[in-house]
């Protein structure tokens, strides 16, 4: 998808990265006038019921959990075949990126893995395992200059625990 490029009331603005269930972008939701973050599942993958269904099951596994630490889903959608979940824009950074600075104080190492610990436990609380928990997947916010909240994202490989 190019800038500009219109994904149901969505405009891509730009792609922030790929991984193996899809290609996300950050865009502007003309309804709302908000940032959004879309990941779009690659055509390819579409025909696959199985990469199709944990698509599906990311959307609906991360939207299941409130908690200010999990990245929330506003929705998932299908227009002229391409399969998509909107969801929150988190400006900041991976904690991949960070660490890749030389690591980090220990007040925010602690800070960070207990955000993290906290949101990991509502999850289980739900049933609710996330599997690929990895620094690419955790975002740091950041907002006037200052790192802080973290956010959980990609629920692609989550289980559904009994």
């Amino acid at each position: 998808m190019n800038s500009g490029q219109m994904l149901a009331h969505y405009r891509i603005l730009e792609r922030l990265g790929a991984g193996g269930m899809g290609v996300v972008y950050k865009a502007l939701d003309t309804r709302l006038n908000r940032a959004v973050a879309i990941k779009v599942l690659p055509p390819e993958s579409v025909a696959d019921p199985v990469r199709r269904q944990r698509f599906i099951q990311e959307a609906q596994a991360a939207s299941a959990i409130e908690h200010p630490n999990i990245v929330t889903i506003y929705e998932i959608d299908e227009v002229d075949g391409q399969h998509f979940i909107a969801m929150q824009y988190v400006a900041g950074q991976t904690l991949r990126a960070l660490l890749g600075r030389g690591g980090l104080p220990l007040s925010d190492t602690l800070r960070y893995g207990v955000q993290m610990a906290d949101a990991l436990a509502a999850a289980h609380q739900q049933g609710i395992v996330h599997r690929d928990l990895k620094p690419e997947n955790v975002m740091v916010a950041q907002t006037e200059g200052r790192q802080g909240q973290v956010k959980i994202l990609d629920f692609g490989l989550a289980k559904l625990t009994e």
